[in-house]
C-alpha cells in the first residue's frame, strides 16, 4: 500500500472489534511500534473517530449496504465512511483506492469490488440524521453513537440540557496530569513546561495541569515528575480530606494512581492497596516505584470477601468500585461498543457487596468513600441508598470540591463534563458513627 495509515488503523480496530481489546492499549502498542515520520496523529484520529462514531457509521453505511458484510470488510467500510464524512484532508478518490487495496490485502479479494461501489456512493452522499422532533432518542442515538438502551436510562435520570451536554462532551486534546510533589514543586514543574515549550493549561486543582502528553513523554528531564491522572480521579482522593499520619485502605486499587496520590498526601502514615489479581497488584507496585512512593503496601485480596484481620483498623477506606465506565467514554469509546444493559444490574450488586465488605474495615469516626466513573444512578446513589438503609452506623458527609458542573444527591456528588473536561464521576463520602 502507498500509505500505511489506513492499514495500521485497520489492525488496531480489528483487534478491538474482534477480541474486545482495550482501545488505549491496542493503539499505544501500534504507535510504539511505528518509526518516526509515520503519521501517528492520523492513525489515532481514524481509530478514535471510528470508535466514537460507530453507531453513526453503521447507520450511514446501511443506506448503501443491505446485508452486513463479514467483520474485516465491515471495519474497512467503517474506516472509509468515517474518512468520507470527517477527513477533508484526504481526497475521496484516494480514500476509495486505498481501502479497495486494503480489502484485497486483509479481507477477501473478491469483496474489493463491493467496497469500491459502497465507498464511491458514500463519498457522494451526505449524512442525514433522524428527525429530532419526530424521534428525539433515535436522533441522539445516531448523532452521538450512544446505544438506545443507555439513552433510555439517561433520559429518565437527567434533565434534557444535562443529557445533551453529557453527550456533546469531547476528549480533551491535552491530558490531565498530577505533579509528583515528593520530588518537585509546582512552580519548578511549570517553569520546566515553559522551558521545553510544552503546551499546557491550568487545572482547577493547584497540583495539576492539562498538558501535551506526547511531548511530555519525550523530555527526559521531566521523567517521574508527573503522572497521568484524571481530574475526577484526583477529586475522589481530595474528597477523603486525608489527615497526614493516618491509616488508609484502598480496596480496588489497580492500577494505583489513587493509592500513590493518597500515599503522597499521607507520607507520615501508610496505605494498604488491595486488588484481586496478582498482575493488577504488580501494576500498583510499578506505579509506586515510578513515583518514588515508599509507604504503600500491596496485597492480593478479593474485595467482596471479609478479611477479619482488617476489621475496624483504618481511618480511611476508599472503595472505587468496578463500574460500567459510562462517565469516561470520551477517553475509552470502546465502552459503548461492548457494554450491555443486563450487565448494569450485576455490576450494582457487585458494587454493593464490595462496599458492604469494605465498611467493616473503617474505625469508628473513620471515613468510607465510594466512587465510580459512571453516570448511572443504579450504580451510584442507588447503591449508596441501599447501603445506608442496611447500615445505620454510617452517614453521608458534605463534600468540599472545586466549582465544577455537578449534581447533588443528598450529600453525594455526580460530576458532569464541563469546561474543565472533568468527565463523569460519582463520589459519596461517609463517616462511621
Amino acid at each position: 500500500m502507498k500509505n500505511k495509515y489506513f492499514l495500521n488503523s485497520y489492525k488496531v480496530l480489528y483487534n478491538i472489534f474482534s477480541k474486545e481489546a482495550y482501545s488505549q492499549i491496542e493503539l499505544n502498542r501500534m504507535l510504539n511500534s511505528l518509526e518516526e515520520g509515520e503519521d501517528k496523529a492520523l492513525i489515532t484520529k481514524i481509530v478514535y473517530g471510528v470508535l466514537e462514531n460507530n453507531l453513526q457509521l453503521e447507520y450511514y453505511l446501511s443506506k448503501f449496504v443491505k446485508k452486513r458484510p463479514k467483520l474485516p470488510t465491515y471495519i474497512i467500510l467503517k474506516i472509509g465512511a468515517y474518512a468520507c464524512l470527517y477527513l477533508n484532508s484526504i481526497p475521496s478518490y484516494a480514500i476509495v483506492n486505498e481501502l479497495v487495496e486494503l480489502t484485497k490485502q486483509e479481507s477477501k479479494y473478491q469483496e474489493a469490488g463491493f467496497v469500491n461501489i459502497v465507498l464511491k456512493k458514500a463519498s457522494q452522499t451526505d449524512l442525514e440524521l433522524p428527525d429530532k422532533e419526530k424521534n428525539y432518542l433515535e436522533h441522539l442515538n445516531i448523532k452521538y453513537s450512544y446505544p438506545l438502551w443507555l439513552l433510555n436510562k439517561l433520559q429518565k435520570e437527567y434533565e434534557k440540557d444535562a443529557l445533551e451536554k453529557l453527550l456533546q462532551s469531547k476528549k480533551n486534546k491535552l491530558k490531565h496530569i498530577r505533579i509528583n510533589q515528593t520530588i518537585i514543586s509546582i512552580l519548578d514543574f511549570k517553569n520546566l513546561l515553559i522551558k521545553h515549550n510544552i503546551e499546557f493549561s491550568e487545572s482547577p486543582l493547584k497540583n495539576a495541569f492539562y498538558a501535551n502528553y506526547s511531548k511530555l513523554m519525550r523530555v527526559e528531564e521531566l521523567k517521574n515528575y508527573f503522572t497521568a491522572e484524571s481530574l475526577g480521579s484526583m477529586l475522589i482522593v481530595d474528597s477523603l480530606d486525608i489527615k497526614n499520619g493516618t491509616s488508609i485502605l484502598d480496596v480496588c486499587a489497580a492500577p494505583g494512581g489513587k493509592s500513590c496520590y493518597m500515599a503522597e498526601i499521607n507520607n507520615k502514615g501508610s496505605v494498604l492497596a488491595f486488588d484481586i489479581y496478582e498482575h493488577r497488584v504488580e501494576l500498583i507496585n510499578r506505579y509506586a516505584f515510578n513515583m518514588g512512593v515508599k509507604n504503600i503496601i500491596t496485597k492480593v485480596e478479593d474485595a467482596t470477601i471479609l478479611n477479619k484481620d482488617f476489621i475496624n483498623k483504618y481511618d480511611y477506606v476508599l472503595c472505587d468500585a468496578p463500574c460500567s465506565g459510562i462517565g469516561v467514554v470520551t477517553k475509552k469509546p470502546d465502552i459503548l461498543l461492548f457494554r450491555k444493559e443486563d450487565s448494569i444490574k450485576s455490576l450494582s450488586k457487585l458494587q454493593l457487596d464490595i462496599l458492604q465488605t469494605a465498611s467493616n474495615y473503617v474505625k469508628v469516626g473513620g471515613v468510607l468513600t465510594y466512587s465510580t466513573c459512571t453516570l448511572l444512578k443504579e450504580e451510584n446513589i442507588g447503591v449508596i441508598n441501599e447501603f445506608l438503609n442496611k447500615n445505620s452506623n454510617f452517614e453521608l458527609t458534605k463534600l468540599n470540591l472545586p466549582k465544577l458542573t455537578h449534581i447533588n444527591e443528598k450529600e453525594a456528588i455526580t460530576l458532569l463534563p464541563d469546561e474543565f473536561n472533568s468527565e463523569g464521576y460519582f463520589i459519596a463520602r461517609m463517616r462511621k458513627i
